[in-house]
């Protein structure tokens, strides 16, 4: 998963390996696991907004690179 949120500075995003939801609609709730050391942990604790995009099995590397060590 792709998880993006609001940065200081801008849009960050990091790669997750699990998202899961874990209460029911109309009030839906989701997990989101990542590092607590995460530049995009820290923005989602200060905004309490974040995306969640789902990747194919076909997501390049690059892309996944790119998320998971050169932004948030």
């Amino acid at each position: 998963y792709a998880v993006g949120v609001k940065g200081e500075n801008g849009p960050s995003a990091c790669i997750c390996t699990s998202v899961s939801q874990v209460s029911p609609m109309p009030d839906c709730r989701i997990s989101v696991c990542m590092s607590r050391e995460n530049y995009s942990h820290a923005c989602m604790e200060r905004t309490g907004i974040f995306s969640v995009s789902i990747l194919s099995k076909n997501t390049s590397g690059a892309v996944i690179g790119a998320l998971g060590f050169t932004s948030g």
